[in-house]
């Protein structure tokens, strides 16, 4: 599998998207579906499965130690694409070069995000709410906030990372630097309102503290 990625980035180097689809087919869907698939499973499923099963007997303390650190990650979250939005919003209206402050931020967003998926998914699947809440499902829907943490919350924060994680991915093939910071704006813009109806803010019915202590 690692000889066709190399293949294939090769391919989309030197003949762009339409040469790799022309090129790769159907072969290519099927390949990268299959990457990716491999690939989220085994971090965002099997790594995290055997750390907790590991350390199953502190599994309250772990999860409120989880459950704090997803809480504050979320101003790092925040911070980094609205650093990335006032970032891109200046280099379009001024015709700047792309920065490397730009740069930056994109990255610490993508990784930020990435790290709070991380630690959500080790909450949903091993904290007490989500699991408990879907052995009664049907009683659990009809609870606005446990359905928020069930289903809204899950897939909100879905949505926002795909947009971000495709926006920092679209800035870096494009060969204009007014186009990157355009497509940054775009997809962080909906990425950052998403992500910010997603959480559960004291005002919300789901409320949740500004801190987590």
């Amino acid at each position: 599998m690692w000889k066709e990625f190399k293949r294939y980035k090769s391919i989309y180097k030197e003949e762009g998207f339409k040469g790799l689809w022309k090129k790769g087919g159907w072969k290519l869907f099927l390949f990268i579906v299959g990457f990716y698939l491999i690939r989220d499973t085994i971090l965002y499923i099997l790594i995290p499965y055997a750390i907790f099963d590991q350390l199953s007997e502190n599994n309250e303390i772990m999860m409120t130690g989880l459950l704090h650190t997803h809480s504050m990650l979320r101003y790092f979250v925040l911070i980094a694409i609205l650093g990335a939005l006032i970032i891109s919003f200046r280099g379009m209206k001024g015709g700047k070069a792309w920065s490397k402050s730009a740069n930056l931020f994109t990255v610490l967003a993508v990784v930020f995000v990435h790290v709070q998926l991380l630690v959500g998914l080790a909450l949903y699947f091993f904290g007490d709410l989500v699991p408990n809440a879907w052995k009664n499902a049907s009683a659990a829907m009809s609870n606005a906030p446990t359905r928020f943490f069930m289903v809204e919350h899950l897939v909100g924060m879905l949505i926002g990372i795909v947009l971000i994680t495709i926006g920092r991915a679209k800035s870096k093939r494009q060969a204009e630097d007014q186009a990157k910071y355009k497509t940054v704006f775009i997809f962080f813009g909906l990425g950052f309102l998403v992500i910010l109806l997603s959480i559960p803010w004291p005002f919300m019915p789901a409320a949740r503290g500004w801190l987590p202590f």
